[in-house]
């Protein structure tokens, strides 16, 4: 199948009105071959054809297919789950998929103006902001991606480092906290001080529980990846008190990823970006070929292989492989962890009427809202046994709006985790002594 990419350049016109200009450079639409589905929360909606194979003026440019293909990979999830749930069809063609697909467009569309923002005059500039960093990725082979550093008025990094609050200096000596995850660990949808993390300082400060914590999220990321970069930080940095993970959403994301690329039986490490990045390599070793238009073939998954329980039984194997593997490291470095599996809007029951507005915001009708809820729960089933702390009730029985998309909230979303996380950490976090 012919899949569609984005890249940059410095052109003279604006072919599309909703694709942002990011620091001068116009997002342009060109033809690739990528033998795959598209992925979950894809920004189909960015998505158009450009009259011509190349941008005008300028080849195309692989570092900009890279960068716009992380671009697209950390939205939010939807589209997977509308295509195992049988509401796209195979035959749908770009420009109906396109027109279709706006809605599941996250982060470029303006969040602004749904009800989780609502009293939120920033919300706009955040969007900028996180767009802005959406497009400061740096690629290495050895680690993945991260975030470069990116200075904004809500979203600041440095080192691969998501700036949190700091604690009470009057508290004393604070506990050394390293917190590792996704997109939503990350702090998507939510200013600096307002993350996950921040709020567990603030959280925790009230007590008199003094915390440093460290936020490592990387958008796009699993939890595979996620415990490499906790060891390659062990190894570098020396060691933490204590270490959190906060994820899982993105885990079934890449078990739905597999599936369309015919690799729904496979529990093996693996990322969001791997079948794009081969593509890339593959076209980098034919960069003088002809484009014959033809692309790569996309192999049907097994249909058996597809049902939430096949694929939830993968998850849970890979991510069960990941917590023993970061387990082993934190002992060994003698400091203790804890894992915790991130809600999403499928699972909040009940569902009222701002979580269907919402749902309807990114295209994710009845039957994808079923498929994504019965593959988690699949995987939530196997968490007890893992020692792994199930977050997905969180928002029960909350009537404002929190999610904006189906698994990243706002800021009242976020104290409302850390209030979770941080009942469950408080013995723990009292009993250890600040190494400094």
């Amino acid at each position: 199948m012919r899949a569609l990419c984005l890249t940059r350049y410095r052109g003279d016109r604006v072919l599309r009105g909703d694709i942002p200009d990011v620091n001068g450079e116009e997002m342009h639409p060109v033809r690739c071959a990528i033998s795959r589905a598209p992925r979950s929360g894809e920004a189909l909606g960015m998505i158009g054809e450009h009259d011509g194979a190349e941008a005008p003026g300028r080849p195309r440019s692989t570092l900009g297919i890279v960068l716009a293909l992380v671009l697209t990979a950390i939205l939010a999830a939807g589209v997977w789950q509308t295509r195992l749930a049988g509401e796209a069809s195979e035959s749908a063609s770009p420009t109906t998929v396109a027109d279709a697909g706006k809605k599941e467009n996250t982060f470029t569309r303006e969040f602004e103006d749904d009800g989780a923002f609502e009293g939120a005059p920033w919300a706009k500039d955040l969007r900028v902001n996180l767009m802005d960093a959406w497009n400061n990725f740096e690629f290495n082979a050895a680690s993945g991606w991260r975030m470069k550093d990116a200075d904004t008025e809500y979203i600041d990094v440095v080192d691969g480092e998501r700036r949190t609050v700091q604690p009470d200096p009057s508290l004393g000596e604070p506990l050394q906290v390293w917190f590792f995850g996704g997109s939503a660990a990350f702090g998507a949808g939510q200013r600096d001080e307002h993350t996950i993390p921040s709020e567990l300082v603030r959280r925790a400060g009230q007590d008199g529980v003094p915390l440093e914590v460290r936020n490592f999220g990387v958008p796009a990321t699993v939890n595979w990846q996620s415990v490499t970069l906790m060891i390659e930080k062990l190894a570098w940095d020396g060691a933490p008190d204590l270490v959190v993970f906060y994820d899982g959403a993105n885990d079934l994301i890449l078990q739905e990823s597999l599936a369309f690329q015919g690799r729904a039986t496979s529990d093996r490490p693996a990322s969001l970006l791997d079948a794009e990045f081969n593509e890339i390599l593959r076209e980098r070793s034919t960069m003088d070929a002809v484009d014959d238009g033809e692309g790569s073939a996309t192999t049907q998954p097994d249909p058996g292989a597809t049902t939430p329980e096949g694929l939830g039984a993968r998850v849970l194997t890979r991510y069960s492989r990941g917590v023993s593997v970061a387990r082993a490291a934190a002992s060994g470095a003698g400091v203790p962890i804890r894992f915790f599996w991130q809600p999403q809007i499928s699972t909040k029951t009940p569902l009222n009427e701002v979580d269907e507005s919402t749902l309807d915001s990114i295209g994710m009708g009845d039957q994808a809202t079923a498929s994504s809820r019965a593959l988690a729960n699949s995987v939530r089933a196997g968490l007890p046994s893992l020692g792994v702390t199930d977050l997905s009730t969180t928002f029960d029985g909350q009537d404002e709006a929190i999610y904006w998309d189906s698994v990243h909230t706002n800021e009242v979303g976020a104290a409302l985790i850390a209030e979770r996380m941080y009942a469950e950490l408080e013995p723990e976090m009292r009993a250890a002594p600040a190494t400094g």
